[in-house]
């Protein structure tokens, strides 16, 4: 989009006579790229092949003011920076325009313009993705990792994977990113956890994401660490959904992207996705980590008392090893089981659902008629981490 601004220039024509002269002045009108369009690849690109070199001069006598006036008014700077840029676009004054914006720590407006500038814009025009100017220095890619963690608080990861892909070292763009004093990052926080893992290789990864390290951020990710609680009917049918899984051409990983590793669900079957949530942490014995987890399986979308969901108790050593784990609450179908946990003490009760039809999973068009509840176990968990029943099995109760 171009619009015209009426830019005035002082043209003097003397008329002398007896005892006078006379000065006129004359109006010229310029075309210019709106200042808001100076970051929109087709406004840009399509000012260019219009107009061409015709209006530099003028362009030159902004960037001049600029120059003159930045060590005194900063925004004054950028305003005259920004003027000779919409008369005259070039590589050299977004540059300029960039420096003058980062040094006034205008740093969503730096954003917007290295994006422009490193990254390869959609052009209507030419119907293609282009760098508007050219390809850009390697110290222009790291300015817009960097700009990206100043404006959002973290790194553009697809940044970063455009820095990999140019054949550049990633651990020491880390190491670079790291001694920036402009970015201030702490490294004590828990989203440094993320920031590490971008630039980790795919060996690292598979090695970090078992780690003692992982398991420890893992438990303090779970914020419910009562060792009392219930998992009532309500609750049992209760679940976030706001799991995702790792897409490679995307996302960049995450320490969330690791939990899942430790559901025994995905320790069984690694290659299978589930849909899960971490509600309990708590410590037994000082030495026993006890994590309560629940898993749906239910068609999308179906109302709350249909949903397929269990809870399962997961005993951990000291060592990050599986000690025993057991299912203790779920909804399905007809069945139906809450638990009450008390430490180390467990009681499953357990129900039998009457449903206006026949129950299937996908058939929505049914109706909760009653709950009629059964027998109750109860569970005792051991110092060695074993779940141990007391008494014998009901003859009611579904295996658990």
């Amino acid at each position: 989009m171009i619009k015209y601004y009426s830019l005035i220039f002082l043209f003097s024509i003397i008329l002398f006579s007896c005892s006078s002269k006379e000065v006129i002045t004359e109006i010229v009108e310029v075309p210019a790229i709106r200042a808001s369009y100076i970051y929109n690849a087709d406004s840009v690109l399509n000012y260019k092949e219009i107009n061409k070199e015709n209006y530099k001069d003028f362009s030159d006598s902004y960037e001049k003011k600029s120059l003159e006036i930045q060590n005194k008014d900063l925004d004054k700077a950028i305003y005259y920076c920004k003027r000779a840029i919409t008369l005259h676009p070039t590589f050299e004054l977004y540059n300029a325009l960039g420096a003058l914006l980062q040094k006034g720590k205008y740093y969503d407006e730096a954003h917007d313009l290295y994006v422009f500038l490193v990254n390869k814009q959609y052009s209507a025009t030419k119907q293609e993705s282009v760098y508007v100017f050219q390809e850009p220095t390697d110290e222009m890619r790291y300015e817009l990792i960097a700009l990206s963690y100043l404006r959002y608080g973290n790194i553009d990861s697809y940044a970063i994977y455009e820095y990999k892909e140019d054949g550049h070292d990633l651990k020491k763009l880390e190491g670079r990113l790291l001694a920036d004093t402009r970015l201030k990052i702490d490294t004590t926080l828990k989203q440094f956890e993320n920031f590490k893992l971008l630039f980790m290789t795919d060996v690292e990864i598979d090695e970090y994401k078992y780690s003692e390290q992982v398991f420890n951020v893992f438990l303090n990710s779970i914020t419910d660490t009562s060792s009392s609680f219930e998992i009532n009917s309500k609750q049992v049918q209760n679940f976030k959904y706001n799991n995702r899984e790792y897409d490679e051409m995307n996302e960049a990983w995450t320490m969330n992207d690791f939990y899942v590793n430790f559901l025994i669900e995905k320790k069984e079957n690694p290659d299978s996705w589930f849909r899960y949530n971490f509600n309990h942490t708590y410590t037994l014995y000082n030495n026993i980590t006890a994590i309560i987890y629940s898993i749906d399986t239910s068609e999308t979308a179906c109302p709350k008392e249909m949903r397929h969901i269990y809870h399962r108790i997961l005993l951990y050593n000291d060592k990050g090893q599986i000690l025993d784990n057991k299912i203790i609450a779920f909804q399905s179908g007809e069945d139906l089981a809450t638990a009450t946990v008390n430490q180390n003490d467990l009681t499953v009760k357990f129900f039998k659902r009457k449903w206006r039809n026949p129950y299937k999973k996908s058939d929505f068009d049914n109706d909760l008629l009653s709950i009629e509840e059964l027998e109750s176990i109860s569970y005792k968990i051991n110092a060695e981490g074993k779940i141990i029943q007391k008494g014998a099995q009901p003859e009611t109760a579904p295996a658990l």
